[in-house]
């Protein structure tokens, strides 16, 4: 994915109670799962209007580079039109290290609020996105944490984190110890976030066999708002083949799933070489095919920056 670090940023204080509560949560936590049963500044699109089918099948997208988002919409006319156009209601919206510190002055704040303000009247919803593995570790967790505080009077509609175990180094660290602290970051993320939290992660680790925790009843148990599978798969009845059997084990989740359109994967993994009106009616197949699935969520695309250079 495209996360841009926000480490170097951010440094973390302790804040007492919280954190020791934590601590031993989040040990308890760790021996409970492991016992547990298994662009352009133009606001002009090269393709057609597909308002009509978002209305019957709406999509969310990531939005790493969200400092062009705000700067464009200082400017641009119809500004939020395009994302009805292209038929997303949902923003996944990333804040870099830096932007995050910008937010103590007031033209940045006012810059964002603006932004969700607007994006509300709209009826587009905007998450909070952040990403970096190495919130996984113990050792960075309270970076994130000191982060959501300090984002947490933002109206945001929920916090999306994607955190991806296969990141980190995997000579050093076992899936099973990598699954058991990302439990933990949750929990704790849980314990402070003033919004719904969702999770990115990769299918794999649904595979109890392979990583001998049971990630989907942890997630459940959490009541982890959503789960987005990313599956970079471009072709809609493997990507099915792939996520239902996931999606029934675990009913009492909400999944999501992750398609991309980015330039720089395979034709098998993307669907920016097949060109917009081609990705739009397979994005329908895979609704289709996800129907008898009453805990799929919806269709989230990587990323907003690459959509926009889909071909018509």
């Amino acid at each position: 994915s495209k996360k841009m670090s926000v480490l170097p940023i951010i440094s973390f204080e302790p804040v007492g109670r919280i954190f020791a509560f934590i601590l031993y949560a989040g040990v308890f936590l760790i021996l409970l799962v492991i016992s547990y049963p298994m662009t352009t500044m133009s606001t002009e699109l090269p393709w057609p209007n597909t308002t009509g089918a978002a209305k019957t099948g709406s999509m969310t997208v990531y939005v790493w580079n969200s400092q062009q988002l705000l700067d464009e919409l200082k400017i641009s006319f119809n500004f939020w039109k395009r994302f009805e156009v292209s038929g997303f209601n949902r923003l996944l919206l990333s804040l870099d290290g830096q932007q995050i510190k910008n937010l103590s002055f007031v033209e940045e704040k006012a810059d964002l609020l603006k932004f969700i303000s607007e994006a509300v009247e709209k009826n587009i919803r905007v998450e909070l996105l952040l990403g970096e593995p190495l919130w996984i570790l113990p050792k960075y967790r309270g970076d994130l944490l000191h982060i959501i505080q300090q984002l947490q009077d933002f109206p945001f509609t929920g916090l999306h984190l994607d955190l991806e175990p296969n990141q980190l180094r995997k000579t050093r660290y076992s899936n099973k110890y990598l699954l058991a602290h990302l439990l933990v970051t949750l929990q704790s993320v849980k314990t402070v976030s003033p919004w719904p939290v969702g999770l990115s992660i990769h299918p794999r680790y649904f595979d109890p066999r392979k990583n001998q925790i049971c990630l989907g009843c942890a997630l459940s148990n959490l009541e982890i708002n959503e789960v987005i599978l990313m599956i970079y798969v471009a072709n809609p009845i493997r990507v099915t083949e792939l996520s239902l059997p996931i999606l029934g084990r675990f009913p009492k989740l909400s999944f999501s799933i992750a398609q991309s359109v980015e330039k720089i994967l395979s034709k098998e993994e993307s669907y920016a070489k097949g060109g917009h009106t081609k990705f739009q009616a397979q994005m329908k197949e895979l609704r289709t095919a996800m129907i008898p699935a009453a805990n799929f969520n919806t269709i989230v695309i990587q990323s907003w920056e690459d959509f926009l250079s889909l071909k018509p």
